[in-house]
């Protein structure tokens, strides 16, 4: 993905989050526990989100209000920061990383360009095959568990949150029930 391609995706959804598309101003993914916990969960709440746009994505480098601010060198990498920038890690190591926690694990590709002096990046995620993509493998530190054996993460808005099967299964019925009614084909429950 170029500047450009970045720039038409922005256009597209009006420089608004939606459930499909996430902009992060800054993007730490490793290094503390934590920080890889939110890059699963993120993850795994654009692929399992209720929606026929394939792919989604998460834009690196954008703020909220969807303008173009970039990376700077500075930010990336800092010295006695233990927390490793999107931009310090290999893309093998973040697939790694997230098909040991999610199963099934969805496919996802890192593409990253620079304008400016500044870098940007889309981390272009598709839905899993199979959804939902569930939490395989926990993440605790101390007495603190940052992510759970078991748990679905569903993107909402502009957030994610943790969601039973029961919900998950009710929001993917409720898809299909639109996709029937647009394209007239008959609704067969996936769930029982």
């Amino acid at each position: 993905m170029n500047k450009e391609d970045f720039t038409e995706l922005l256009t597209e959804v009006g420089a608004d989050e939606q459930d499909w598309i996430d902009f992060k101003e800054d993007y730490f993914v490793g290094g503390v526990l934590y920080q890889k916990a939110e890059f699963i969960k993120d993850i795994a709440s654009i692929a399992n989100t209720v929606h026929t746009r394939s792919p989604r994505y998460i834009l690196v480098g954008v703020t909220d209000g969807g303008d173009l601010i970039g990376i700077t060198e500075s930010k990336v990498g800092d010295e006695g920061d233990s927390r490793k920038h999107l931009f310090d890690m290999d893309e093998s190591n973040l697939q790694e990383t997230v098909t040991s926690h999610l199963s099934p694990s969805p496919d996802f590709s890192i593409h990253t360009f620079e304008n400016d002096g500044k870098r940007f990046a889309a981390i272009q995620i598709s839905q899993v095959a199979e959804p939902p993509a569930v939490v395989s493998k926990e993440i605790q530190e101390d007495s603190t568990t940052h992510l759970r054996n078991g748990e679905i993460y569903l993107r909402s808005g502009s957030g994610k949150k943790s969601q039973t099967g029961k919900t998950l299964r009710r929001c993917y019925n409720i898809e299909l029930r639109s996709i029937e009614k647009t394209f007239s084909i008959p609704f067969i429950k996936p769930w029982s």
